[in-house]
């Protein structure tokens, strides 16, 4: 074979090579298509501690009224997943605070301490977005009304505990700094219920259960804190 025949098959052979590996080459350099993350694996349990301010509207009553001071604020809250961005909610409000005691015709009468609870359960509706999960919510449950020594007239007057049903409506957000941990800030309105006399009656049209009440403060909390995913 001359030497110009052997030139002409390699070159042959070298065209149908280095197509082939050019495109080989090409293809190895496609980008993949996109891929997107995958969604936070939900928890199971949140322990929540909080630090707010508390703050009510006057209270009302047959003689007179109460108001209320304005006031820090403290609380806790387990949360348990029941469904996919559905929680439930044990949660614990407290506010350590004072009261002025005034009544009609006679001006101010005495001050005293007064601490609040709100012992509630109740359940809470979720939107993740990326780091951000805003959420609302709303709950039922008891409140803790405990009144200081009142001194009235130069007399000391001991108030017993005064427990009330009540409920609670609230949203915020939660702001996710890592998997398990979060900043949550969140507004409530807490509504103590009063029922002042019940009755039963019954008759050819049926029979029934009555209850008159009402509202007689709106509590409002604003609290920052800690959540803690498990």
């Amino acid at each position: 074979m001359s030497k110009a025949a052997h030139l002409v098959r390699i070159l042959a052979v070298a065209a149908a090579v280095v197509p082939a590996a050019a495109l080989a080459q090409a293809g190895s350099t496609t980008a993949p298509p996109p891929s997107y993350a995958a969604a936070p694996p939900p928890h199971r349990l949140e322990l929540v501690g909080l630090v707010g301010y508390h703050l009510s509207t006057d209270l009302d009553y047959a003689t007179g009224f109460a108001d209320i001071d304005s006031s820090v604020s403290y609380g806790a809250a387990l949360r348990t997943q029941v469904a996919p961005g559905k929680l439930a909610e044990l949660s614990w409000t407290y506010a350590p605070t004072n009261a002025h005691f005034t009544r009609y015709g006679s001006g101010r009468i005495g001050d005293s301490s007064l601490s609040i609870h709100y012992f509630q359960i109740g359940g809470q509706n979720s939107f993740r977005r990326d780091r951000l999960e805003p959420y609302f919510g709303g709950s039922l449950g008891a409140a803790l009304f405990q009144l200081g020594s009142l001194n009235v007239n130069g007399v000391t007057v001991q108030s017993s505990d005064i427990w009330r049903f009540a409920f609670t409506f609230g949203l915020g957000t939660k702001i996710w700094l890592a998997p398990n941990i979060a900043i949550q800030l969140d507004a409530r309105m807490l509504l103590p219920v009063w029922f002042s006399s019940a009755s039963i009656y019954a008759g050819t049209g049926g029979a029934g259960f009555g209850v008159s009440g009402g509202i007689p403060i709106i509590e409002g909390n604003f609290s920052g804190g800690l959540v803690v995913a498990l």
